[in-house]
């Protein structure tokens, strides 16, 4: 029986590290196609943008000559509008691929010191669409040291823990995260208002393969994998919940987590 649990652990740690570079391939190829085509985009914008302050000036000056030309001026607040949230728009998709970067930490060294709140912040701009209107994130982060990790494992587990939060609100709800530094420790408390765990499924939601409907579903490699990044890390997770009133995942993470394995 222990052996068999090692090679199922193995096994999931080989598909871990098999997916993290796949991810990272994934967002490197993502990231390149999106950058072209949008920094073409954003110098267009500039350029419109300079033209109707132009057109603006030149009606101005006209003065009296477009007084009775009321279309002129709705035209160019209309192109003023749609320039506005076009802008916005290139905007919001350089966010995405900002925080597609920073989620997969791309161009940088696999171990070494982050920001935690950094990649919470990134992996909320990715599960963005699934918050829609009915979930709200109450953010209290406290003050916490950056410290030396796997970043782009950590925000593994943070998207697996948010998402996992999210997917449990069935209708209107909250999903909490709290961080602090105490005893030599980091901790990260991930909580939600959705169904809860059922008890008989507490001991068994870090086992590899294990999924309920809600639990370990659609976001990653479910929580096995989670564990075994933060066990990576030396630190620790633990659950707790109730039926219909919700759960609260905490991470606790040393301070001075050990190098490279």
């Amino acid at each position: 029986m222990e052996r068999t649990r090692e090679l199922e652990a193995s096994h999931t740690k080989l598909i871990q590290s098999e997916k993290m570079a796949s991810l990272g391939n994934l967002v490197a190829g993502i990231a390149h196609e999106i950058n072209n085509p949008m920094g073409a985009m954003s110098s267009a914008l500039d350029i419109v943008g300079r033209g109707i302050e132009r057109l603006q000036r030149q009606v101005d000056d006209d003065g009296k000559e477009v007084a009775e030309e009321p279309e002129l001026y709705r035209i160019l607040r209309l192109l003023e509008t749609n320039n506005r949230n076009a802008i916005a728009a290139s905007n919001r998709v350089a966010e995405v691929v900002r925080s597609l970067k920073n989620f997969a930490r791309l161009d940088e060294a696999a171990y070494q010191i982050a920001d935690l709140h950094e990649g919470l912040d990134s992996t909320l701009t990715l599960l963005r669409r699934d918050l829609g209107d009915d979930v709200t994130v109450d953010k209290q982060y406290g003050e916490i040291p950056k410290i030396l990790c796997y970043p782009g494992e950590l925000n593994q587990v943070f998207l697996n823990l948010i998402g996992n939060a999210i997917q449990s609100i069935e209708s209107e709800g909250v999903v909490t995260i709290e961080t602090s530094a105490r005893d030599g420790e980091i901790q990260l408390r991930i909580s939600d208002t959705g169904k809860g765990i059922p008890g008989e499924n507490i001991a068994r939601i870090f086992d590899p393969g294990f999924t309920t409907h809600g639990v370990g579903v659609g976001v990653g490699l479910g929580l096995s994998t989670a564990f075994n990044i933060v066990q990576k890390h030396g630190g620790s997770i633990e659950v707790e919940s109730h039926v219909g009133v919700g759960s609260t995942f905490t991470v606790r993470l040393p301070l001075k987590a050990g190098g490279p394995t």
